[in-house]
């Protein structure tokens, strides 16, 4: 069920802060070897050697609202750190919870701040205030089943989902 589920993401939260802070560790012990700030640091090359954890949240209003706050912290923690240390943390959810969330809900626009969204279904323009450019005939485009924007970096990508019940 639904609470099972969200019980085993909030664990899993602890394992992604272990992670997290062994990245901080090795990345700060790399550095220091290398020079310091000025030296032979590569940030790329330093992540290339970790596999990228990526968060997916599937309905981020029923996420949010899980929380404690304790595990709130965590996460808005993990989403400021997540594009340095190869964490990837991809929100979706229905236009209006996000735009709503996202104005009121400090762990919401932590989430978005980390730099990804997916927006689904209705026009892209209805998704504006995420950070993504669009051109104009992008915005006004209609999205069908099945189509969303991957909103990544300040750029929108236009995605097809798959669903496991799609083949039912």
């Amino acid at each position: 069920g639904k609470g099972g589920d969200m019980a085993d993401a909030k664990s899993r939260l602890e394992e992604i802060v272990q992670e997290l802070n062994a990245r901080k560790k090795a990345q700060s012990r790399a550095m220091r070897e290398a020079g310091g700030e000025g030296g032979d640091f590569s940030p790329q090359e330093f992540l290339a050697s970790y596999g990228r954890i990526v968060i997916v949240i599937e309905d981020i209003k029923e996420w949010t609202e899980s929380f404690n706050e304790r595990d709130r912290g965590i996460m808005e923690r993990i989403c400021r750190q997540a594009r340095g240390l190869g964490i990837m943390v991809i929100a979706a959810g229905s236009r209006d919870d996000i735009a709503l969330l996202q104005a009121s809900d400090a762990l919401t626009a932590a989430i978005l701040a980390s730099g990804k969204a997916l927006g689904l279904g209705g026009r892209a323009s209805a998704y504006d205030f995420l950070p993504g450019a669009m051109d104009a005939k992008e915005k006004e485009a209609d999205m069908a089943a099945g189509d969303g924007c991957l909103f990544d970096g300040g750029q929108c990508t236009r995605i097809k989902l798959l669903s496991a019940e799609a083949g039912k």
